[in-house]
């Protein structure tokens, strides 16, 4: 079962403002709805957090808590071989990446469109931010470091995160403005 998700916006989420999903240009859909992990009221989640490391320290944001259904289809990804899995099956080439006319390394999107088919959002935890952030990375083997190459990344996915397709949830509480300093 997912714990509370905060959802921080100017107005109350609710399932008629969710727009369809649609793959974009960039590596994230249009439509469904973005949430993060509630963390309490003194941080509220890991996107207030962001945001108040963006805005030099106070955020003040309207805050709803969304509690998920039981028993979701979430896919989580916590690793990078969780990134591998997913893509294998759902990865495809950004429109704007084929409007070039040329397919550059590294640059593979999610099919959010077929996904959503089967799962009702996806899971992005503390660590596989982390381990997925990007394709370059380093290990340490034998008293050295090792460039390993990998071919996807969640570049852009700057924090944990929920993506939910479709509207999910049981109960929306108000929280409203949130002051974070």
């Amino acid at each position: 079962m997912m714990k509370s998700q905060l959802f921080v916006g100017h107005l109350e989420p609710s399932p008629t403002l969710l727009q369809p999903v649609q793959n974009t240009m960039f590596i994230k859909p249009d439509g469904g709805i973005w949430t993060s992990t509630y963390l309490g009221k003194e941080h509220g989640s890991d996107w207030v957090r962001y945001l108040r490391n963006l805005n030099e320290g106070r955020v003040s944001l309207n805050g709803y808590l969304l509690y998920p259904e039981k028993d979701l289809n979430i896919y989580i990804i916590d690793t990078y071989e969780d990134l591998e899995k997913l893509m294998a099956k759902y990865s495809c080439v950004p429109q704007y990446v084929k409007e070039m006319g040329f397919e550059l390394p590294s640059v593979y999107g999610i099919n959010f469109e077929e996904f959503s088919k089967q799962y009702d959002g996806l899971h992005l935890t503390y660590e596989g931010q982390i381990n997925t952030r990007h394709s370059l990375s380093f290990q340490f083997n034998d008293g050295s470091f090792e460039a390993i190459h990998r071919k996807y990344n969640l570049y852009g996915y700057d924090v944990e995160c929920t993506w939910f397709s479709k509207w999910c949830f049981d109960k929306v509480e108000p929280l409203g403005e949130l002051i974070f300093s």
